[in-house]
């Protein structure tokens, strides 16, 4: 029952840990993996900023340059137009229209016009260059026409952009039959004496850059010129930099999707394995996981670990089934005889056997407490092992100390020592202490009157060796490894039955494993082959 019920709620613990630990580390695994596949949406993000920033530059780049040439225009027409000694001039005259001649038809990229302080268009170097030669230039169409996936591809995600992005949504530029200054808000700010500048997308999306500057001086004011541009170079350049990072972008996002596929199948789903493995354990199913533990990475350790942890959880298991077992048959023994004891007592008158049954049941009850607490004490050493600090230890003095004290306790042996200076190992002092005494309890229970026991403690060949022996009637052949075993009991004939309960040795083999220690029994034998005594040698 009790049994039963201890395995049943270490497997709803496992359960519970289970499925949270489950949830956790899956939720947090597959954000990881949505995050890095969403990575190339982010980067997009980023870069749609970065090409508004990057826009806003080169149009502030043209107008700046549009704005130092208006300038230097402005200076050669007010200096052209100088007022003399009999005339004052207010207005723009026909020398600023051949000083604008020269410029029609050169450079088509920027249109030149002049304004009259009255808002009228006194002259646009596109109407002036028809008088001049003329000579229009085609691009000639690209030789090779092979369709380009990524291009195409780059083409339908920047037109998907553009209607995203609401910065480049600039007001309507139109031409107009009768140009004034009436219909540009910067040319009325020049003929005001203030430079100014304007953006404006035509019917197509095409850009289209102005300034205009007054010209005149602080005293008046004689007309303003307006230099104009279309944005074509700013928006092809802009459009080529969107094709390499759309490029750029499907590179990254298809590699994001391999290796999110390379992620799932090397890590998600072999840890989704190793939890159904976990499951099939505490269903007493197979774990099947072979496959992993050949894996030559973390995975494949976590699995060899996991393999481990089974096995040895399993083993445990056992031992416990064993134990609950061998602890079921010790306790029975007594029980039976108590039993018996008191069943007699009520019938029987005879008033010495009756004291006789009572001393019986007497030695029962007394046996019986001592086995409940060394079985107490026993079932509790694997958790209290995994519990104790490891420290150096000075096991020569440890030894001394301990034999020191011993001695005051147990007459008519002699302890003779032979310790070697100076040997230290890694352990727990107190467990040690238990293992000592336990191994000379169980020497002084078959030593002889006056006997001697016997400790060495030397380094041999790298390790630290202890050994007790003493000088009782040895250990029975075949039975050497068998003592060590819980409740095994081959006590001296003169010893009262019950003394021990036969875990001392099992428990002194049980604290040394978890020191990785490990110990021997012996017999002693003399030169006839007579056995002389029992030895138990330590290896540290």
């Amino acid at each position: 029952m009790i049994k039963s019920k201890l395995f049943t709620e270490w497997d709803t613990g496992i359960v519970n840990r289970n499925s949270s630990l489950k949830k956790k580390f899956f939720l947090k695994l597959s954000t990881t993996l949505y995050l890095i596949i969403l990575l190339p949406i982010f980067i997009t993000l980023i870069g749609i900023l970065f090409l508004d920033q990057y826009s806003n530059t080169l149009i502030a780049r043209e107008l700046a340059g549009l704005r130092r040439q208006a300038e230097t225009l402005a200076i050669m027409i007010n200096k052209l137009e100088r007022d003399s000694e009999r005339v004052i001039r207010r207005s723009l005259s026909k020398e600023s229209i051949e000083l604008l001649l020269p410029l029609a038809g050169r450079n088509n990229q920027v249109r030149i016009r002049l304004f009259q302080p009255n808002g009228r268009l006194y002259a646009d170097t596109q109407s002036l260059s028809q008088l001049s030669p003329r000579v229009q230039v085609l691009r000639l169409p690209k030789l090779n026409q092979d369709f380009n996936l990524f291009e195409n591809f780059s083409r339908i995600l920047h037109k998907s952009l553009k209607t995203l992005n609401v910065n480049n949504q600039y007001p309507l530029y139109q031409e107009y039959l009768n140009d004034s200054a009436i219909n540009y808000s910067e040319v009325l700010s020049a003929l005001n004496g203030f430079n100014s500048e304007a953006i404006r997308q035509d019917r197509n999306g095409k850009l289209v850059l102005s300034v205009a500057v007054p010209v005149g001086n602080e005293r008046r004011f004689r007309g303003a010129i307006m230099l104009s541009m279309d944005g074509k170079i700013i928006q092809d350049d802009i459009t080529e930099l969107q094709y390499s990072f759309m490029n750029i972008f499907f590179f990254v996002f298809i590699l994001t999707v391999f290796l999110g596929f390379i992620f799932t199948n090397r890590i998600t789903l072999p840890i989704s394995r190793l939890a159904k493995a976990a499951d099939n354990v505490r269903n007493k199913k197979n774990m099947e996981i072979k496959s992993l533990i050949n894996r030559k990475d973390e995975i494949g350790e976590l699995a060899f670990s996991l393999d481990e942890m089974t096995r040895d959880l399993l083993n445990r298991m056992e031992a416990i089934a064993s134990f609950a077992a061998d602890v079921s048959h010790e306790i029975k023994n007594p029980l039976t005889s108590l039993r018996s004891a008191v069943e007699t007592i009520l019938i029987i008158k005879n008033e010495k056997q009756k004291k006789k049954l009572m001393a019986i049941a007497l030695d029962d009850i007394n046996r019986l407490d001592r086995l409940i607490t060394d079985i107490s004490a026993a079932s509790r050493l694997d958790a209290d092992l995994l519990k104790d600090e490891m420290t150096t230890l000075n096991l020569t003095n440890l030894i001394n100390g301990f034999i020191k004290i011993r001695k005051e306790t147990v007459k008519g042996i002699h302890f003779k020592l032979n310790l070697e200076n100076d040997l230290y190992i890694l352990g727990n002092q107190s467990r040690l202490i238990q293992v000592f005494d336990n191994l000379i309890t169980n020497s002084i229970s078959f030593s002889p009157k006056n006997g001697e026991i016997r400790i060495d403690a030397l380094r041999v060949k790298g390790k630290v060796q202890v050994s007790i022996s003493d000088q009782g009637k040895g250990i029975s052949e075949g039975k050497k490894e068998t003592i060590f075993n819980r409740f095994y009991s081959d006590r001296p004939k003169d010893e009262q039955f019950g003394t021990h309960s036969g875990l001392g040795l099992s428990i002194v083999k049980q604290i040394l494993t978890s020191h990785k220690a490990k110990i021997y029994a012996d017999n002693i034998y003399g030169i006839k082959k007579d056995v002389k005594g029992a030895k138990f040698t330590i290896n540290f």
